[in-house]
């Protein structure tokens, strides 16, 4: 099994959760976060994102909603390979 090595960027378009803001960032590595270039990360935000990244998936120029609760949180994802 190959494995491609993507650089990831998610940022935050708007919120109605208390954890993120508008503009927050959160990057990945390949399948690892990338801690110094990341905002606030919220486990369940980035077990949805993870599922897309991990598969090396293209992004296509939409938002990606979280999927928790009633706060409404709508991410913008680019791949920066």
């Amino acid at each position: 099994m190959s494995y491609e090595y993507h650089k990831v960027k998610v940022t935050v378009l708007n919120s109605k959760c208390p954890k993120y803001k508008e503009g927050d960032t959160i990057c990945f590595a390949g399948s690892c976060l990338d801690k110094e270039h990341s905002d606030n990360v919220c486990m369940v935000a980035v077990n949805v994102i993870h599922l897309f990244i991990q598969n090396g998936q293209r992004f296509k120029n939409r938002p990606y909603q979280c999927t928790d609760c009633d706060e409404t949180v709508t991410f913008k994802i680019k791949n920066n390979d």
